[in-house]
């Protein structure tokens, strides 16, 4: 009965007296002594209860009357003890600095200031805890009041951050608990707060995980990092659900890489930001998982010098400045499955124009690409040494005309990454040509199985070692198709022939046909007629083919020539 009378009390509002009688734990289950069975610390009244509250609040107000006189608990539905018990332990108070400056005599306590409320029971076992303005405080007689929580979950609201002139240091001692605990915490966040300072996540390495869940998080300062650490590797740092939200041009950054390790961020959304993640060193172990970076934003949105065990799966990235850079060296970086479009800059920077580069493992798989201004993925020209770089399965679309681009013109553009160690695999191009190859000095990239809608998915360079593609028509009619190190050239003509007539019919390749080259005349002869070839020679660029009509009549024959080219020649 306890229970019904806190529900119906808590809705009432029309008598001082009972007002501040009211107990607000009313969702709290209770036995017959008042104590606790279950968790929850907030209550807000329904319709139902008021409607209550209405049909029996004169009841009510009857039964604590009489407590004056019959001393007994009895006379509002308690077994045994006295009303004065009950009250003990669910005191109301309006906020922390009531319940530090209280010494009385309860035991529980209810605060019942909005965004802070909760229950608090004494706790005098303990004479060594700090007061740490949330969930231990310590009253005048140096007694410690305690908030029942589950031990690992924190609620940052109960810091008093809704509000506060100052939420980055509220946070920062929500930030501090967690770490304190020794133990992986949750730390569930507030909605729509400003943290114009800097937040130290000074976890170092003891493996014991923070996971940020929710909220909403708001920066316009330039100057500093949202979330730093006065110390290299702090680590094991966790957002889900997170929003984060800036003025695009602002210049607002969120996460210093460079001192904060092994971060992860799934499911956040990054609006109107600048900077998500920057580091002058190595970002160690980050980790994007189906994050959404949209809504404007000057620069990179991911700005590494270098990294380390990266990965960008299922990354959202769309109309802002620029995507991610890796300036220098890039040791196990992955960028799958997501979707870059409509960047005024460049979608994907690895190495440097400038700076010396090199690189271990680059993955870039699954990624979609759509209407980039500068480039989609474009490799620094002294990029080099080690590798791979692997592009697979990716797909590019809106491109502008070509030499007057309206949209990244290639889906690759190699820079000077030429010691082989670029490989483009079944991708895909709407327009232009997969792997721009232009600015190698030297050696060469790979490409296996890639397409566009033309027909042609490479220009026809030796710095490209392409295989598995479909035949492509060079200048002066002849078909190329790079296999490996070797080279397949085919030309066709249609030649007419007088019965008992030879005659040598001339391939021009455009290219060198040498000894060691491999060359195969073919013919299509119709029913009844009789051709033969009766010897062929090679000399610079062209094949001549001496072909035999021994039919009765003229023969309109289709005649060809398949050159299959070595990587070297060592007879001229």
């Amino acid at each position: 009965m306890f229970q019904w009378i806190h529900r119906i009390k808590r809705a009432a509002d029309s008598d001082a007296v009972r007002r501040s009688m009211l107990v607000s734990a009313a969702t709290l289950p209770l036995t017959a002594h008042g104590s606790k069975t279950d968790g929850g610390d907030s209550f807000q009244a329904d319709e139902e209860l008021r409607r209550l509250s209405t049909r029996v609040g004169s009841e009510i107000e009857s039964r604590f009357r009489s407590l004056a006189t019959s001393g007994g608990a009895a006379q509002v539905g308690f077994d045994s003890g006295s009303a004065q018990d009950v009250l003990d332990n669910n005191k109301p108070m309006p906020n922390y600095p009531a319940l530090r400056a209280y010494s009385g005599r309860a035991k529980g306590a209810w605060i019942t200031e909005a965004g802070i409320s909760g229950e608090f029971q004494r706790d005098d076992t303990d004479s060594t805890s700090t007061d740490n303005g949330a969930t231990v405080i310590v009253d005048a007689a140096g007694r410690r009041w305690k908030r029942p929580t589950v031990s690992n979950i924190l609620y940052a609201e109960h810091w008093g951050i809704a509000g506060s002139a100052d939420p980055t240091n509220r946070l920062q001692k929500v930030i501090d608990e967690a770490i304190a605990r020794q133990e992986a915490v949750r730390i569930v966040l507030p909605r729509d707060v400003v943290i114009d300072g800097t937040i130290n996540l000074n976890t170092r390495q003891t493996r014991y995980p923070i996971y940020f869940e929710g909220g909403s998080l708001r920066r316009t300062n330039p100057t500093g990092f949202m979330f730093d650490g006065t110390a290299k590797n702090n680590s094991d740092i966790f957002f889900t659900a997170t929003q984060f939200r800036s003025t695009p041009g602002s210049g607002a950054k969120i996460f210093n890489g460079e001192k904060i390790i092994r971060l992860q961020t799934r499911g956040c959304s990054f609006r109107g930001v600048d900077t998500v993640l920057k580091t002058t060193d190595v970002a160690q172990s980050y980790r994007s998982i189906g994050d959404i970076v949209a809504g404007g934003g000057s620069g990179y949105a991911f700005d590494l010098v270098s990294c380390y065990d990266t990965v960008f799966d299922s990354l959202l990235m769309e109309q802002r400045d620029s995507g991610i850079r890796v300036q220098r060296h890039i040791y196990d970086l992955k960028i799958t499955q997501g979707c870059i479009e409509g960047l005024t800059g460049q979608a994907i920077q690895l190495g440097d124009d400038e700076i010396s580069c090199y690189s271990h493992m680059v993955l870039i798989e699954g990624v979609y690409f759509e209407a980039n201004k500068k480039a989609n993925i474009r490799l620094g020209k002294v990029l080099n040494r080690v590798g791979p770089i692997t592009v697979r399965k990716c797909n590019v679309v809106g491109h502008g005309t070509t030499g007057t681009p309206a949209y990244a013109e290639y889906l690759i553009d190699a820079g000077g990454y030429g010691n082989g160690g670029l490989f483009s695999e079944r991708n895909f191009s709407a327009e232009g040509i997969v792997i721009d190859v232009s600015r190698i000095s030297g050696g060469h990239a790979y490409s296996r199985w890639d397409r566009n809608k033309k027909g042609y998915v490479f220009p026809d360079d030796e710095r490209l070692r392409v295989e598995g593609h479909q035949i492509y028509k060079t200048a002066g009619g002849v078909t190329k198709t790079r296999m490996g190190d070797l080279t397949r050239l085919y030309r066709s003509i249609s030649q007419s022939i007088a019965p008992s007539t030879t005659v040598a019919v001339t391939f021009d390749f455009g290219t060198p046909i040498n000894l060691d080259d491999i060359v195969s005349p073919q013919m299509q002869i119709a029913d009844g007629a009789t051709l033969s070839v009766s010897h062929c020679y090679r000399q610079g660029n062209l094949v001549r083919v001496w072909v035999t009509n021994k039919s009765a009549g003229t023969v309109i024959a289709p005649l060809s020539v398949t050159v299959l080219k070595m990587p070297f020649s060592v007879s001229g």
